[in-house]
């Protein structure tokens, strides 16, 4: 029979199928070879992987320093709409931002209320936070401190529960008494870079790295020693740090090896006073650097 015009007959058919089916089986990756691209596909992801979470980041340290920028705005506003005055000190839980006022006030009266950077957000000056996107918690925070936010601060606020955010108020600078804190769950959210904001509305970053605060340990971050020790530094003196750009090891040592005594020697009782936005000049005023956002007490 005749071959239709534009077919191959049919032993050349047979003799073509045969040639590409040999040709397929030449073309298939073996199971060694697909191995070794597995091997060095995941030999790329151990490389730039961590370059990607570097970068990544590199990206929620510049919100943060953006967050607290926003925040130093509206601590202007608030001076400006009460005479110059300075957001008071009145926890001596610098991240709380609603919970029982410890310094001294005319009233009787210690339920729950609106303490430090909460005076933003009781004035209107600051929004309460409804999802994730706030300028009131790092958005390193899920990584630092395990919590989505804007974590229970919608809940607790307005209730007899307290709140607080995962940034730090210098509640020190209008004389506040300043009190132990627990911090045996800190974290830095930058591991070993603080962020902070000046008085002056600047933000800033100081990177702090292993320093050896006991010989018997060796070189710990700051983040390794708070933990190990379960105790925060105070909060003055967290921001003497940031205004000077490093820390004080003789401070930090005579702090640690007693903290009661430091309090003793160092802590008087100040009474709570009215103080100047301008009077503080450019001194730190808020960090990224708290022992732990919550709050258990109520």
């Amino acid at each position: 029979m005749k071959a239709v015009c534009g077919s191959l007959p049919r032993e050349g058919w047979r003799r073509h199928k045969r040639q590409r089916g040999w040709s397929a089986r030449i073309e298939a990756f073996s199971l060694v070879e697909l191995l070794v691209v597995i091997a060095v596909l995941s030999a790329l992801m151990a490389i730039l992987l961590p370059a990607l979470n570097a970068a990544r980041e590199r990206g929620r340290r510049t919100v943060c320093l953006a967050n607290l920028h926003s925040i130093g705005q509206t601590i202007v506003l608030y001076a400006h709409d009460n005479d110059g005055v300075l957001i008071p000190g009145d926890c001596q839980t610098p991240w709380a931002v609603w919970g029982k006022p410890t310094e001294p006030c005319s009233s009787d009266d210690t339920s729950c209320r609106a303490v430090n950077l909460g005076h933003l957000l009781s004035l209107g000056l600051l929004p309460i936070p409804t999802d994730k996107s706030t300028v009131l918690f790092c958005p390193s925070t899920r990584i630092g401190y395990g919590i989505v936010p804007p974590g229970e601060l919608p809940s607790n606020w307005g209730s007899g529960r307290a709140a607080a955010i995962t940034y730090m108020f210098n509640e020190a600078l209008d004389g506040f008494t300043e009190g132990a804190v627990s911090g045996k769950q800190a974290a830095l959210t930058h591991k070993d870079v603080i962020n902070f904001l000046r008085a002056d509305g600047s933000a800033a970053a100081v990177r702090f790295g292993a320093l050896v605060y006991d010989a018997h340990a060796g070189a710990e971050s700051l983040s390794e020693v708070v933990t190990r020790y379960q105790m925060c530094f105070p909060t003055s003196m967290v921001f003497r740090w940031l205004d000077r750009g490093s820390i004080d090891m003789t401070e930090a040592r005579n702090y640690l090896n007693d903290p009661v005594r430091w309090y003793e020697g160092k802590v008087s009782s100040p009474k709570a006073k009215s103080v100047s936005l301008a009077s503080v000049g450019s001194s730190a005023l808020v960090s990224d650097m708290v022992g732990y956002p919550a709050m258990e007490h109520g």
